[in-house]
C-alpha cells in the first residue's frame, strides 16, 4: 500500500511542475480552455477563406501591421470565383481545418452546417464579452439579419457593407452640347437617350452611340436596369425579393402591373437600338465599358465607380463629364427603391478552428475603426501620415507603388473590399443602439486627392442612397421555400425577363408576361409569398 500511495505522490508531483512549467517545459507552455482559447502570448496562424485571388500577405505591409497588433500571421485560402462554392462546401465536409469561412447565401448550406453542429455558436462565444466585440454584437443583433439566425442562435455573421453605393449617371456634356435637361421623368429619359443615339453626340458623324450601357453579368441578373423598372414601381426581385407591405400583405413587385411596365418601357428601348443589343453576351461591365463607355459610346451608366469610369472616359474625351441621375419615374406610377441594406457573403467560425477566440477579436478588429484605417488607408507614417476627424487622408502614392500593384487595384489596399467587410471606411456601431442607425451614418474614408474630386467614395454612398431603403424581408431564410425560391430565379425569372427584354413587339412582350406569371406559380410562388406573409404575421405585424 505504502509503495502505491508513494509512486501515486510523486506522479501527482510530476504532473503539477509540468503544469507550472518547472519540468520538461518553460514559461511559453500554451495554454488551452475546452473552447480553444489560447494563451494571448502565443501568436497564431489564421487560415480564413476568401473569395478569388489573392496574393501572399507574408510580405504585405499592412497585415504585417495587424500580424504585430493581434499576434497572428494570417493564411489566405482561396477559390476561382466559378469555384468558390464547391470549394467551401468541400471545406465544410471534409472538416478542413479552417478558422474563419466566408460563405454565399444561396450557393452553400450554412443553415445545415449550423444544425449538424459544424460552426461555433456565436451567441455562445460572445455571451458576456459583448463589449469586447461591439461589431459583432450590433450586426448580429440587426432586424436586418435576423433572418441569418438558425433557430434563434447566432452563426454568422453579414459581410459589412459601407451601404448602396450604385446609381446611375448620365453624360452631361452630351447633355449640354445638344441642349437637352436632367430627365425627371421617364418620358424624358427616353428622349434624351434616343437623342443620344441619334444626334452624333461624341461629334464623329457617324451614328455609333448608344443611350444606355447595360451588361448582364449573370443569367439572372438584371441589375443595370434597376434604375429603370424601379422608375415604374416595379422589381426584378433577384438576390432579396422585393417584397413590399400593402394593406398588411406581402406584395411580390415581381408580379405586379408595374414590372409589367417596365418592362415594356425596357423592350423599346431595346428595339430601337437605345441601349445596347449585345448585354447579354458581355461577360462583366469592364469588357462593357471598353466597348461603349471608354469609347465615348454610351450616355447613361449604373455604376458605383463613377470617377473611375469618368477619368476612363475622358482619354476618349476629354471634355468627358458625369452627372449624377436621381431616379426618373414614369407618369403613372411611383419610383420604389430597391429593397433591401447592401451586404456580402456570410463569416462564420468553423467546429475545425483551433483558434475560435482570435478568429472572433480578428473579425471584429477588421470591422473597428483601426482595422479599416489600415485596411483602407494603409500604415501611417508609411502610406499616409495624417487622418482627419472627416476621414481625408494624405495617400503616400510613392508608398503604395513600392508596395502594391496600384495598376490593378489602384492606391487601395487589394483587401479593403470583400476581405470580410467591404467598407471604406468604419461603421460607428459604438455611437448608436441599433446597427441600422450606425450604417445610416457610416464614416466614410478619401484621400485628400479624391477629396476635392465631385465623385469619391462618400458621394457614391450618398447618391446610391436613394435608389435604395431598408426591407422587412432583407435576409429573411424561409428553408421550406427556398427551393422554391431558387427555382423561381433560376428558371423562371431568368429565362422570361430576358425573352421580354428582347421580344420583337409589345404584343410578344405582353403573351411571355401572362406565360411568366403562369410559371412563376407553377414553380411554386405562392407557397413563396404565403410563407412570407406567414413570418410577417408572426415577427412584423
Amino acid at each position: 500500500m505504502r509503495k502505491k500511495s508513494f509512486s501515486f505522490l510523486i506522479v501527482l508531483c510530476i504532473g503539477i511542475l509540468m503544469l507550472t512549467g518547472c519540468i520538461g517545459g518553460s514559461k511559453d507552455v500554451v495554454k488551452k480552455d475546452p473552447k480553444g482559447t489560447t494563451n494571448k502570448d502565443e501568436k497564431v496562424t489564421l487560415k480564413i477563406f476568401r473569395p478569388a485571388n489573392v496574393d501572399d500577405t507574408s510580405k504585405d505591409p499592412v497585415f504585417q501591421e495587424i500580424g504585430k497588433r493581434l499576434n497572428v500571421n494570417v493564411e489566405i485560402i482561396t477559390a476561382p470565383w466559378d469555384q468558390v462554392n464547391n470549394k467551401t462546401n468541400l471545406m465544410m465536409q471534409s472538416k478542413e481545418e479552417i478558422d474563419i469561412i466566408q460563405a454565399d447565401f444561396q450557393g452553400n448550406p450554412w443553415r445545415k452546417w449550423a444544425e449538424d453542429g459544424l460552426m461555433y455558436n456565436l451567441s455562445d462565444l460572445v455571451k458576456g464579452k459583448e463589449k469586447q466585440f461591439p461589431f459583432i454584437t450590433s450586426i448580429t443583433d440587426a432586424k436586418s439579419f435576423a433572418g441569418l439566425k438558425v433557430n434563434g442562435d447566432k452563426y454568422f455573421i453579414p459581410g459589412s457593407h459601407h451601404g448602396q453605393d450604385t446609381a446611375m449617371y448620365i453624360r452631361q456634356d452630351w447633355l449640354d452640347k445638344l441642349h437637352l435637361e436632367m430627365p425627371k421623368t421617364m418620358n424624358d429619359f427616353y428622349k434624351v437617350l434616343k437623342a443620344f443615339k441619334e444626334q452624333d453626340p461624341d461629334g464623329n458623324g457617324k451614328a455609333d452611340t448608344i443611350g444606355l450601357q447595360v451588361t448582364m453579368p449573370a443569367p439572372d441578373n438584371f441589375a443595370e436596369l434597376d434604375g429603370v423598372i424601379h422608375g415604374f414601381g416595379g422589381s426584378f426581385g433577384g438576390f432579396f425579393e422585393d417584397y413590399v407591405i400593402r394593406n398588411d400583405k406581402v406584395v411580390p413587385l415581381e408580379t405586379t402591373d408595374d414590372t409589367k411596365d417596365g418592362f415594356g418601357f425596357i423592350n423599346k428601348l431595346y428595339r430601337e437600338g437605345l441601349m445596347n443589343k449585345d448585354f447579354s453576351n458581355l461577360k462583366n461591365v469592364d469588357e462593357g465599358n471598353a466597348k461603349y463607355l471608354y469609347a465615348n459610346k454610351a450616355g447613361v451608366i449604373w455604376t458605383s465607380r463613377t470617377a473611375e469610369f469618368e477619368t476612363n472616359i475622358q482619354k476618349a474625351d476629354s471634355n468627358a463629364k458625369l452627372a449624377f441621375l436621381p431616379p426618373v419615374v414614369a407618369e403613372g406610377h411611383q419610383f420604389i427603391p430597391s429593397q433591401g441594406s447592401a451586404w456580402w457573403m456570410m463569416i462564420g467560425i468553423p467546429k475545425t478552428s483551433k483558434h475560435p477566440d482570435k478568429a472572433l477579436q480578428f473579425i471584429e478588429f477588421v470591422n473597428s475603426k483601426e482595422g479599416r484605417e489600415l485596411l483602407v488607408a494603409g500604415v501611417k507614417g508609411r502610406h499616409f501620415t495624417t487622418l482627419t476627424d472627416d476621414g481625408v487622408y494624405d495617400r503616400n502614392k510613392a508608398n503604395w507603388e513600392k508596395d502594391y500593384d496600384v495598376k490593378a487595384n489602384g492606391y487601395d489596399h487589394p483587401l479593403w473590399w470583400g476581405f470580410l467587410s467591404t467598407v471604406h471606411g468604419y461603421i460607428p456601431v459604438k455611437d448608436y443602439p441599433t446597427f441600422e442607425e450606425a450604417l445610416k451614418n457610416v464614416h466614410m474614408f478619401v484621400s485628400d486627392e479624391d477629396a476635392k474630386k465631385e465623385f469619391n467614395w462618400k458621394t457614391a454612398v450618398k447618391y446610391g442612397g436613394f435608389y435604395n431603403e431598408p426591407n422587412p424581408f432583407h435576409a429573411v431564410y424561409i428553408q421550406s421555400v427556398q427551393d422554391k425560391r431558387s427555382n423561381i430565379q433560376n428558371n423562371v425569372k431568368a429565362v422570361y425577363f430576358l425573352k421580354m427584354i428582347t421580344a420583337k413587339n409589345e404584343k410578344e412582350v405582353e403573351k411571355l408576361w401572362d406565360d411568366y406569371k403562369k410559371a412563376w406559380e407553377a414553380a411554386g410562388g405562392k407557397e413563396v409569398i404565403k410563407a412570407y406573409q406567414d413570418f410577417y404575421n408572426k415577427n412584423l405585424k
